[in-house]
């Protein structure tokens, strides 16, 4: 390598075995004969794939992005063992070959150390059971997924109105996770960039220590969390537009590239641990506007039981768009506007 592939750097170097008719395995080398890295089949198929430096770019067919994922590289020379599939890599050059996986192999190396240019990042692949779509009330419930080691998860979801203060909220709650699960949680926007990051939710720092993360944006509330030993969601993490949004959850340490972007992050943590995800809001409706029509309050396009849970979950918390009869004020008025428009079954 003519230069460091590193996330400092912003470099990198791909390494795969696409375009192969065996099935093989290939281990990375350092110059002394330490083994850095190996892999049998991240590529598509059966195929291998190393990935070093900055990240991150589409995969090939079924198989991994090329992330970074395996770590760093400084200039200098290294070695490649190329074997069959379920062969092992070991230190000092040792390599232990099966005997059964045999044939023709394709070696394609990429970098851009040598001065080429970076290529925009592609947006994380998301498993279909956590591409949430649209979050609206109450919320969507979250399932195990366990953190690979060395590695990250992915979400993705949708904000479709703003998240503002007092107007409504949005909270992710970590509190079922695993007990010995330090998550660190990041939210990146549609275009790579970091939006918001949170370690630790610890009630004033006091023990027994919170390893587990929190976010809250929009409505100070309070609103409590389901582990008491978490603070209260208070909006702390301040509003956030509408928009499609990337959620990676990792393990400490975790840390993002020096320019947070690229959806980019790198886990030096050695744990494998089940996390749940839990998203809260009363966000009711779509668009960043209240509802041209009152009775249609959730903006559904009909009139019906939606809409009076819609009303009240803005009403009760005093949000403007509460404010059905225009008086600049919600209160008791605002009801009784609402329910004549509703039972009649449209605006009048």
């Amino acid at each position: 390598l003519n230069g460091d592939a590193t996330d400092n750097a912003l470099q990198f170097l791909d390494i795969d075995t696409e375009g192969s008719t065996a099935d093989v395995a290939i281990g990375l080398y350092s110059d002394q004969g330490g083994i850095l890295f190996a892999d049998q089949d991240d590529g598509s198929g059966t195929n291998a794939q190393l990935t070093s430096g900055v990240g991150r770019r589409a995969a090939a067919g079924d198989g991994e992005q090329y992330d970074g994922r395996d770590g760093e590289l400084l200039a200098g020379n290294y070695y490649l063992a190329v074997a069959p599939g379920g062969s092992t890599f070991g230190a000092a050059f040792t390599v232990t070959a099966d005997q059964i996986n045999t044939g023709d192999f394709t070696v394609n190396l990429r970098t851009n150390t040598n001065g080429t240019a970076l290529t925009p990042a592609v947006a994380p692949a998301v498993p279909i059971d956590r591409d949430l779509g649209q979050i609206l009330a109450p919320g969507v419930g979250g399932a195990d997924v366990t953190i690979p080691r060395q590695g990250v998860a992915w979400w993705r979801f949708e904000v479709c109105g703003p998240i503002s203060n007092p107007a409504n909220f949005l909270d992710l709650d970590f509190s079922l996770s695993n007990v010995a699960a330090d998550t660190e949680v990041f939210i990146f926007d549609s275009n790579g960039a970091l939006v918001v990051q949170n370690d630790d939710a610890d009630r004033d720092g006091a023990a027994p220590f919170y390893t587990r993360s929190q976010l809250s944006f929009g409505n100070t509330g309070p609103r409590s969390s389901f582990d008491p030993l978490a603070q209260d969601f208070a909006g702390q993490d301040g509003d956030l537009p509408a928009g499609t949004y990337y959620m990676a959850v990792g393990l400490f340490n975790t840390e993002p590239l020096p320019t947070q972007d690229r959806w980019h992050l790198r886990s030096a943590s050695g744990s494998s641990l089940p996390v749940v995800v839990d998203f809260y809001t009363d966000l009711s409706q779509c668009g960043g506007g209240c509802p041209a029509c009152a009775a249609d309050y959730d903006q559904s396009g009909g009139v019906d039981g939606d809409d009076i849970g819609a009303f009240f979950s803005d009403w009760q918390i005093g949000a403007p768009c509460g404010d059905v009869d225009g008086s600049g004020g919600v209160d008791g008025d605002d009801i009784g506007f609402f329910f004549e428009r509703w039972q009649a079954g449209g605006c009048l």
